[in-house]
C-alpha cells in the first residue's frame, strides 16, 4: 500500500498483489478484493436482489387505543395469510432486527465486545486481529447487524490508523454497513460509516448529511456520529455547524486525542491559526505516538511559510505511521529542505500531483494549495483548470479559503476557483430539524 502526503486526509493506492498480500496477512479467511463498480447508496432498509416481503410487527411501536387493536391484528393476519399463499422459492422473508448484544450467546458476547475494545484502540495490531474475529462471528451469525457494523467501523478506522487502502476499506465497509442495515435501519454505526464514504469516497454531501443526521437522531449520544459529521462540516467551510458537532462529541468523549486531534485541524481550517497550533503542539507533546496530529502540524507549519517545521512534523509522522514510502518522501523534503526553495518546490509538488492521480477519485486541492504557498500562478491556474476538466468538487477549506485570499485580486484565480466549490451539506431545514422535538 502506497500512502501520499498532503492535507489531514490520506490518500493511499495499492497494487492488485499488494491488496491480496494484506488480506492474506490479516489471518486465514480470504475474501474476494475486486471492488464493485460505484453504485448509489441504498435507500434505507436496504432491499435485496430478490423480492422481499417484510412481515408487520402485530402491534405497532406506538399502539392504537384499544378499541383500534383487532383491526391492526387483522391486518397483520392478512399480511401472513398473503405470505402463505405466495411463491415462497422466489421471496426473501425478513422478521426485522436480530437480537441485541445481550441476546447472544456468551462465548460470542465476549468475542464481540472484545473486537468493539480492539476497535477503539486504534491500534494497527489490534484492529487487524478485530477485523479477523469478526470475520469469523459473522460466519456464526450472518444475520446480526452488531457484527456487519462492527466490521464496517473496523474497515474504515484500519484505513487511518492501519494499512488497509482506501479503495478496498471503503467497498469493504460499505458492504457491512448495508448489511447492517438491512436487519437495521436505525444502525448509527452502520449509518455514520455511509455518511464518511458518501463524503470522501462517493463526493456527495448531500448524501453523508442525510447518512449522519439519521445516526445522530437515533443514536444522539454517540460521540463517533457527531465527531465524523463536524469533520466533513468543516472539511466544506460549515465552520458554525461543525463546532456545533465537535462541542457535542467533545463532551460525549472528553480529552480523546485523536477527536481534538481533528478539532484542532477544524480550527486552522476555519482560520483560527494560533488556537490551532497550540491545541496540535500540545496534543503531539502529550501523543507523540498518533501521526495524524504530526500530519497536521506539517501543514500548519508549512501554511506559515516554516519549510523546515514542515519537514521535522513530516519526518515525525513517517516514523509514528511506520510507511515506508513516506519516510522515503520525508527524506527527500529533509534534503531538498537544506538546498533551496525551488528544490523543495519541486519535491513537494511531484508527490502532490501523484497523490491526486493515483486517488480513486481525483482531488487536486493540496496540488494547488502547494502551488499557491510558492506563488506559482501559472502552475495553480493549470492545476484548477485541470480540476474543473475532471469536474472535480472540493471542500478542502483549509486550503481553498487561503488560496481564495492569496489571490483576491486575481479574477482568473477565483473564477476558476469558484468554480469547484461543491454544494453543501446543511441547508437552514436541516440545522433546524436536528434540535426538533
Amino acid at each position: 500500500m502506497h500512502s501520499l502526503p498532503g492535507g489531514k486526509s490520506r490518500s493511499v493506492y495499492a497494487l492488485r498483489n499488494e491488496l491480496d498480500a494484506w488480506v492474506r496477512s490479516c489471518g486465514t479467511e480470504t475474501e474476494p478484493i475486486d471492488v464493485a463498480p460505484d453504485v448509489a447508496l441504498p435507500s434505507w432498509p436496504k432491499q435485496s436482489v430478490t423480492p422481499q416481503v417484510v412481515i408487520p410487527a402485530l402491534i405497532p411501536a406506538s399502539a392504537p387505543k384499544a378499541s383500534h387493536r383487532w383491526w391492526w391484528i387483522g391486518a397483520g393476519l392478512a399480511g401472513l395469510a398473503a405470505i402463505a399463499m405466495a411463491n415462497m422459492d422466489d421471496m426473501e422473508i425478513v422478521v426485522g432486527p436480530q437480537p441485541a448484544i445481550d441476546a447472544l450467546q456468551a462465548d460470542m458476547r465476549a468475542q464481540l465486545l472484545e473486537a468493539r475494545d480492539d476497535i477503539a484502540s486504534r491500534s494497527e495490531q489490534r484492529l487487524n486481529a478485530a477485523i479477523i474475529k469478526l470475520r469469523a462471528l459473522r460466519e456464526r451469525l450472518p444475520e446480526n447487524p452488531r457484527v456487519h457494523e462492527a466490521l464496517a467501523e473496523g474497515y474504515l478506522l484500519a484505513r487511518e490508523f492501519g494499512s488497509l487502502p482506501d479503495a478496498l476499506a471503503f467497498e469493504k465497509a460499505r458492504q457491512e454497513s448495508v448489511s447492517a442495515l438491512r436487519q437495521d435501519p436505525d444502525s448509527a454505526i452502520a449509518l455514520r460509516a455511509l455518511g464518511v464514504i458518501s463524503y470522501w469516497r462517493d463526493r456527495n454531501p448531500t448524501s453523508a448529511g442525510q447518512s449522519f443526521r439519521h445516526a445522530i437522531k437515533v443514536a444522539p449520544q454517540d460521540a463517533l456520529a457527531h465527531q465524523w459529521y463536524a469533520n466533513i462540516l468543516s472539511d466544506n467551510g460549515e465552520d458554525a455547524a461543525a463546532f456545533r458537532e465537535f462541542t457535542t462529541a467533545r463532551q460525549a468523549n472528553p480529552g480523546a486525542a485523536y477527536l481534538l486531534a481533528d478539532y484542532g485541524w477544524a480550527l486552522w481550517s476555519a482560520g483560527q491559526n494560533q488556537k490551532a497550533e497550540t491545541v496540535l503542539a500540545d496534543l503531539a507533546a502529550r501523543h507523540s505516538g498518533l501521526a495524524s496530529i504530526h500530519d497536521c502540524l506539517s501543514v500548519t507549519a508549512f501554511a506559515r511559510g516554516d519549510h523546515a517545521g514542515y519537514a521535522r512534523a513530516l519526518r515525525q509522522r513517517a516514523l509514528a505511521r511506520g510507511a515506508p514510502e513516506l519516510i522515503s518522501y520525508s527524506k527527500m523534503v529533509d534534503e531538498a529542505v537544506t538546498r533551496d526553495q525551488s528544490a523543495l518546490y519541486g519535491v513537494m509538488m511531484s508527490w502532490a500531483m501523484a497523490q491526486a492521480d493515483a486517488s480513486p477519485v481525483t482531488d487536486h486541492s493540496w496540488s494547488a494549495f502547494v502551488a499557491s504557498e510558492f506563488g506559482d500562478r501559472t502552475q495553480l491556474l493549470t492545476i484548477l483548470k485541470r480540476a474543473g476538466t475532471h469536474d472535480e468538487r472540493w471542500g478542502a477549506s483549509g486550503f481553498t479559503r487561503r488560496i481564495a485570499q492569496r489571490w483576491s485580486t486575481d479574477p482568473e484565480v477565483v473564477l476558476a476557483l469558484t468554480a469547484l466549490k461543491q454544494r453543501r451539506i446543511e441547508t437552514s431545514a436541516d440545522g433546524l430539524r436536528r434540535f426538533a422535538t
